[in-house]
């Protein structure tokens, strides 16, 4: 749940970037668009193994108990999971992937629509939690260095890639402390649908304002799966503040208004 909060954490206002052409389709192994059952390896329910094809299940499961307000669901099954820690007679569930997994990150994600066609793809990890007297920006040159890395393997020019800058704040969460956002993107067409590339450091105040958690993200998602983030982060109370050049003093800065 704490990976899909980060996800719904960096859902803002998109930059009105245009879509160039279609670049690669697919990241740690997974192809965007693409039918879930292709990368399930295996699940169980409460250690008990499912054959793989009978894990859809625990998918149909999960789109039966999720709010009615939800248009994408978890392979992480959050709202199963959560079913089973408040009813001891519900099992807990898992799936396991088949993902290629990079040693850059730690925490891998997939979402997909109510017809388990995969909609995002992402992997993040927490670089560093400091004090905020002492923070030392960690997340920025691995963004910088993955971009370059992305722009050589497909032969993108990074002048394609949009830089963009903002602050939000969440008045209406006491446990949302502000977070600060630097990210990179590429918009382009897979199968002739809109896609968005990102690469993101974000940095989350926390901790009576005393301390600051960067946090690293590669991800690949559907125009319309963003569109839908975009509108539950505008639901939620957020305020943005765009921001050019973030600087690491902008970061630490005090915007709570004590």
């Amino acid at each position: 749940m704490k990976n899909i909060l980060f996800i719904i954490f960096f859902a803002l206002f998109l930059p009105k970037v245009a879509f160039s052409k279609s670049y690669h389709d697919q990241i740690f192994g997974i192809k965007i668009l693409d039918d879930v059952n292709n990368y399930i390896e295996e699940c169980d329910i409460d250690g008990t193994y499912l054959k793989t094809e009978n894990c859809i299940s625990l998918l149909k499961t999960e789109l039966e108990i999720k709010p009615k307000e939800q248009e994408f669901i978890s392979a992480q099954l959050p709202y199963s999971r959560r079913k089973a820690r408040k009813d001891e007679t519900y099992k807990y569930p898992d799936i396991v992937l088949k993902w290629t997994k990079n040693p850059m990150f730690e925490n891998y994600n997939l979402i997909m629509d109510k017809n388990f066609k995969i909609s995002s793809i992402s992997a993040g990890i927490e670089v560093s939690d400091q004090d905020i007297n002492e923070f030392k920006n960690l997340c920025r040159p691995k963004k910088i260095d993955l971009v370059k890395r992305i722009s050589e393997i497909y032969d993108i020019p990074k002048k394609f890639f949009f830089e963009y800058d903002y602050k939000n704040n969440y008045p209406n969460r006491e446990d949302y402390g502000p977070i600060s956002v630097e990210g990179s993107e590429l918009k382009y067409y897979v199968k002739n649908e809109p896609v968005i590339l990102r690469v993101i450091c974000s940095y989350t105040i926390h901790d009576n304002s005393t301390k600051v958690r960067s946090y690293f993200l590669y991800q690949l998602s559907t125009s319309k799966y963003w569109n839908y983030a975009i509108d539950r982060a505008n639901k939620s109370g957020r305020i943005k503040r765009e921001i050019k050049n973030l600087t690491d003093e902008e970061i630490i800065r005090n915007d709570t208004g004590l």
